[in-house]
């Protein structure tokens, strides 16, 4: 894919990663690329006009929704919207909000273990998903106000797993 969007053949596409660790491609600095795999799956999300991106994709497992792993992974205001939640949704509930978190992590250079604190992704009213399942949703940086990025929820690719995506306009000292 890589190589058909710079039109080098794949042995000449070379990798790198930038100050903030997202990868770039050498010979093409404006095409910016996130990729995502679990199990037989995989994503990719490309920009061309520079614009930092992040893509996640996980199985939704309700093995991960324990007591301990919410709490490392969840802001406070984020663990109490999913106690609202009918238990059925918390699972793919939770499982949004992690892929949101690790798509900014992703496209903004943070590292995922701060992204966990620092990030907080809005969930919606009780009884829809926490409006998580397609659509747009907002991430905003606690640490960082305003700071706010829509998480796209692009359909996943087989029914059982999540996808969010990020995209992040580049700035103007990137755009020189």
């Amino acid at each position: 894919m890589l190589a058909h969007r710079t039109g080098l053949p794949a042995a000449e596409v070379t990798i790198h990663a930038d100050a903030e660790g997202r990868p770039m491609v050498t010979a093409c600095p404006r095409l910016r690329f996130s990729v995502s795999h679990r199990g037989p799956l995989a994503v990719l999300a490309l920009s061309g006009d520079g614009s930092r991106v992040g893509v996640d994709l996980e199985r939704v497992s309700a093995h991960r929704v324990t007591p301990r792993m919410l709490a490392y992974t969840l802001t406070p205001r984020e663990r109490h919207a999913l106690t609202r939640l009918p238990p059925r949704e918390r699972t793919r509930a939770f499982h949004a909000v992690w892929t949101a978190k690790e798509a900014v992590a992703k496209a903004t250079g943070y590292d995922l273990a701060s992204c966990f604190i620092r990030i907080d992704v809005a969930l919606g009213p009780p009884g829809d998903l926490g409006g998580l399942t397609y659509g747009q949703h907002l991430a905003r940086d606690l640490t960082c106000p305003p700071s706010a990025w829509p998480i796209t929820r692009p359909a996943a690719p087989l029914p059982g797993y999540a996808t969010a995506l990020v995209t992040l306009p580049t700035s103007q000292e990137e755009r020189s």
